[in-house]
């Protein structure tokens, strides 16, 4: 035989077995633990699918709760911008959803409630949760209401 040919044996079982490779006891070893891996993984990719299945129903029936709830959902980004009113801003300040949206949060802030607005909004940035308070909103009418705030 030349360099780099290998010798091949026909063993009973009608295989094909080459000497230097894994022996037939170690590649049906293999084929049993890569059969287990292979079912594991389908396992796996069922419970994925499940867990996606239950979260799109979860994410489903918090925007049904954010659309209809009767208090402002709002969300405030890091740089200041309001970035989520739920329609109740629309029925509570008169103001469209999209007058809003993009814009700093303490241009709706009553300016002497801006210290306290800017001092919560500082906590909330620093993963505080601070006790409920009182700011005054500016009315599409340019009147002020006071509302009570929670912050989750």
């Amino acid at each position: 035989m030349g360099t780099g040919q290998r010798k091949t044996d026909i063993s009973k079982g009608g295989g094909i077995v080459k000497n230097g490779d894994k022996s037939k006891e170690e590649l049906l070893n293999e084929l049993a633990e890569l059969s287990k891996r292979n079912a594991e993984l389908e396992k796996s990719e069922t419970e994925c699918k499940r867990v996606e299945k239950e979260l799109r129903g979860a994410e489903a029936r918090c925007q049904s709760l954010v659309e209809y709830v009767r208090d402002v959902i709002f969300t405030v980004s890091s740089d200041r911008k309001i970035t989520l009113l739920n329609p109740a801003f629309e029925t509570i300040t008169g103001w469209k959803r999209d007058e809003w949206l993009g814009k700093d949060f303490t241009l709706i802030i009553h300016p002497d409630d801006l210290h306290l607005a800017n001092e919560i909004y500082r906590r909330v940035l620093n993963e505080e949760i601070p006790p409920g308070f009182e700011l005054r909103i500016l009315l599409k009418s340019g009147e002020y209401i006071t509302e009570e705030f929670t912050i989750t």
